[in-house]
């Protein structure tokens, strides 16, 4: 069994308890009138017996929480009706002083110890039952209904606080908080039976709403409300049948009830408050899981790609094209990291979206305009990440032939990749088109050098230790020639290696930070390939690095 199919379990097989021990417990009554055995109806001499008549109605409650188990809906709906219509009849007796008949229908009594009519079952006894027999309807009844699981734990809870309140009376000897005036008292048996119920209708309610999430339901705090209202009357109206004393004894029942609905809202608000920080707090940890995965994808696809570097350089039998398939898959690996930020927000977004549409769902306000928009939504941010994967699957794909293509679409779609991981680093690029040419070349080979030397730059401004910075990229044009410049504020190129940093296998940078084949392979593809050229020099505060190439035809010339 599953950790997740744990507590549904756990709930059923406490559900059929409540209902089987509530069965039984009017059974072994049943068996006790009819046998005469004066013990098993009334359980010390001084107690109040439990009537015929409410022995009847355990029996046939707890069948009634079994076919809910079971379904059964004929026995549900015979048994649900018999209990909620015997207690209405009898409340009907006690408020409009009526004898209908039915206390003594079944079994002459002969056992009446505390109580006002013979035979006939405690005012609270029958409000309880009416309680329940409603419930047990409502649960077969209106199962569609969203409402149906808040009104059967609301009406569980209450039949609860009752059996709680008539049990405690008896544990500290107040009479009056199982009796109502002078009429009949509940029994201690009854008030027992009435707290499995209760507890019984609680867990179905729940099963019902959560199904497989071990979570409390989102109406908990409900229930919780109503069982210290229902405790704090009961024990208001106990305390009016203490004999009257001093200014302040005679006051006791009022602040009694204040301070019982006081409480009873700063319960309910409180566990409200803490089912909401749960629920923002599981969501968070999912998304932060979902996060973690992805990045062990990542990691794991770099660490695929570092091998698949490695096989490259030793089965590999050309230098220039083993060369250019190291310096691809490196860049393919910094690629890697510009997808991930750009994914980063629309996993998050994706993520909201689920969590507002399970609020609406559990509070009755998805409806289908509300549907369609959230699906609305979230497929955009699909077709964002989507078009992600296609923009870097077409940046990598090797141009087989020459062709035309505008330096400046290039640019374009190069940062359209990497723009949310400099954004993410604090570096703003600025980019500057003063004319729109066309070059004949290999338009993704050109992308993968402005990726090389905007990553350079970008690195450069990180080693200098500044918080922010800036790259200008700017497309002109001059004597035939497209020209491309990116500046950075990183601080310059040593003068002492400046003439190097086309060399093969040179970097400039820290131990393990970079192969030293990115300039180089960038030199080799506008020099060797393409009959361009690539220089670089330092300026105030940086570096500057001018690709130029010859310009095949002008759409715009400035």
């Amino acid at each position: 069994m599953t950790k997740e199919e744990r507590l549904p379990y756990l709930l059923r097989t406490l559900i059929i308890a409540t209902g089987g021990l509530s069965a039984l417990l009017g059974i072994v009554v049943l068996a006790g009138w009819y046998t005469h055995t004066i013990i098993l109806i009334q359980v010390l001499p001084t107690f109040v017996p439990m009537q015929y008549n409410t022995a009847l109605g355990f029996l046939l409650s707890g069948l009634g929480v079994l076919a809910l188990v079971y379904k059964l809906p004929r026995l549900v709906v015979v048994s649900g009706g018999l209990v909620a219509t015997v207690g209405i009849l009898t409340l009907i007796e006690y408020i409009f002083g009526v004898d209908l008949g039915i206390d003594q229908l079944m079994m002459e009594h002969y056992v009446g110890v505390k109580t006002s009519h013979l035979g006939r079952m405690a005012p609270n006894t029958a409000l309880c039952f009416m309680l329940t027999g409603t419930t047990i309807l409502i649960s077969y009844l209106f199962a569609r209904y969203k409402w149906c699981t808040l009104t059967i734990g609301t009406l569980g809870s209450v039949v609860l606080g009752l059996g709680i309140i008539a049990f405690s009376g008896y544990m500290t000897g107040l009479e009056s908080a199982y009796g109502w005036g002078n009429l009949t008292r509940m029994a201690v048996h009854t008030a027992f039976g009435f707290m499995v119920l209760g507890i019984g209708l609680f867990m179905f309610a729940w099963i019902k709403e959560r199904g497989q999430e071990p979570t409390l339901p989102y109406w908990f705090p409900v229930p919780i409300a109503i069982v210290v209202l229902t405790f704090s009357v009961s024990l208001w109206q106990a305390l009016h049948h203490v004999p009257a004393g001093d200014a302040a004894t005679n006051l006791a029942p009022f602040f009694m009830l204040v301070f019982g609905i006081v409480l009873a809202f700063a319960l309910a608000m409180t566990v409200n408050r803490a089912q909401k920080a749960l629920s923002q707090a599981a969501s968070i940890e999912k998304a932060r899981i979902m996060l973690e995965a992805r990045n062990r994808e990542i990691e794991d696809l770099n660490v695929t790609l570092e091998k698949r570097v490695k096989e490259e350089l030793a089965t590999s039998r050309e230098k220039d094209y083993m060369l250019i398939q190291q310096s691809r898959l490196a860049a393919m690996g910094e690629m890697i990291g510009h997808i991930a930020h750009q994914w980063r927000q629309p996993l998050n977004l994706l993520g909201l979206l689920l969590v507002n549409i399970k609020d609406d769902f559990e509070y009755d306000e998805l409806d289908k305009a509300n549907l369609d928009a959230y699906t609305s939504k979230a497929e955009k941010l699909i077709d964002k990440m989507s078009a992600t994967i296609d923009d870097f699957r077409n940046f990598f794909h090797p141009n087989k032939e020459k062709e035309e293509f505008s330096p400046a679409k290039a640019i374009e779609e190069t940062f359209k990749l990497i723009e949310d991981s400099f954004k993410y680093e604090n570096i703003n690029v600025t980019i500057e088109e003063e004319t729109d040419v066309t070059v004949s070349g290999y338009p993704n080979e050109y992308s993968q050098v402005v990726l090389n030397l905007v990553n350079n730059a970008r690195d450069a401004i990180k080693e200098k230790g500044g918080k922010d910075g800036s790259i200008m990229v700017n497309i002109g044009r001059d004597k035939g020639n497209c020209v491309v410049t990116i500046t950075d504020d990183g601080g310059g190129i040593p003068e002492e290696i400046i003439e190097k940093i086309f060399d093969p296998y040179f970097s400039s940078k820290k131990e393990g930070g970079g192969t030293g084949l990115g300039l180089y392979m960038s030199k080799m593809i506008i020099e060797d390939n393409m009959d361009g050229r690539i220089d670089v020099r330092n300026v105030k505060g940086g570096a500057r690095f001018r690709v130029l190439l010859p310009v095949a035809s002008e759409s715009n010339p400035s």
